[in-house]
């Protein structure tokens, strides 16, 4: 009897939306990649040098949402220090709510702002692929 290896799907999950990560980048991997992802201080913020801070803070403006991300993101830092994560690779992202949301490439943030890697490449899906990965979740409503 031969056993075929299932392919493992990769989901993102935030608030009551569920993205399917697996079918982003199958959507991402023939785009050239035309935007990029800026790391900037206010990410020192949220990653410390020992441990990472997930605070938002109200006085660096456009942090509420990277905070409210991060704040549900478990990064592996050891890991993502190694050459398994390769910063060549793009960030995908969304629009949710007119705000960035990124969906995959926390270890690649977090790597990129270790190491001093200024910039990232960064994919931004179409409403249109949005749709197409996304689902939201039915919360049950309580009797």
């Amino acid at each position: 009897m031969v056993r075929v290896k299932k392919a493992i799907k990769e989901i993102f999950t935030y608030g009551d939306y569920v993205f399917d990560i697996t079918a982003a980048k199958e959507l991402i991997k023939d785009i050239p990649v035309v935007c990029t992802y800026r790391i900037t201080d206010r990410l020192n913020h949220f990653f410390g040098d020992d441990e990472i801070v997930w605070e938002h803070n109200p006085d660096l403006p456009g942090t509420k949402r990277l905070a409210s991300q991060l704040g549900v993101i478990s990064i592996d830092k050891h890991r993502a220090l190694t050459d398994v994560i390769n910063l060549t690779y793009p960030i995908i992202a969304v629009f949710i709510d007119n705000e960035l949301l990124v969906i995959d490439g926390y270890h690649r943030l977090y790597k990129a702002w270790k190491t001093g890697v200024k910039v990232l490449p960064m994919q931004i899906l179409s409403p249109e692929s949005c749709a197409l990965i996304c689902t939201r979740k039915v919360l049950k409503e309580k009797r």
